[in-house]
C-alpha cells in the first residue's frame, strides 16, 4: 500500500514503505490509519513545524538545495529501527536483521 495526504490528496503525499521510512522514519500502516495525516510536503508548505524540512525535490528545489534523489538506492547504511537496518553496496542491496542493535548514526560509531 502507499499513503494518500489528507490535505493534498496529491501524488506529492504518496509514498511507498521504504521511502517513507527512510526518509522520514514513519511507519506506513500508523499513516495509513490516521486519517489525519499530512504528507512531508503539505507539512513544510503550511509552515506547521518550523523545523520541518521536505526532503522531495519540488521543496528542495525551492530552498536552492541540491535534491537527495532516490534515497533506497544510495549507498551506506540506513537504520530502519533499533533491530534492523539495510546495508547497500554497488547498487545492490543486502538485508541484515540484527538483535539489539545499539549503533547510532555519528562520526565516532561505525555500522556492524
Amino acid at each position: 500500500g502507499k499513503t494518500d495526504c489528507s490535505v493534498c490528496h496529491s501524488s506529492n503525499g504518496v509514498f511507498c514503505r521504504a521511502c517513507l521510512k527512510v526518509r522520514y522514519g514513519e511507519e506506513i500502516e500508523e499513516v495509513r490509519e490516521n486519517k489525519e495525516w499530512m504528507c512531508p510536503h503539505c507539512i513544510e508548505d503550511k509552515g506547521i513545524n518550523p523545523y520541518w524540512i521536505c526532503n522531495s525535490s519540488i521543496c528542495l528545489r525551492k530552498r536552492k538545495m541540491s535534491p537527495t534523489g532516490i534515497a533506497i538506492h544510495k549507498g551506506g547504511v540506513t537504520f530502519i529501527d533499533e533491530q534492523k537496518f539495510i546495508i547497500r553496496s554497488d547498487q545492490k542491496m543486502k538485508r541484515a536483521c540484527v538483535e539489539h542493535l545499539t549503533c547510532r548514526l555519528n562520526a565516532s560509531h561505525k555500522p556492524i
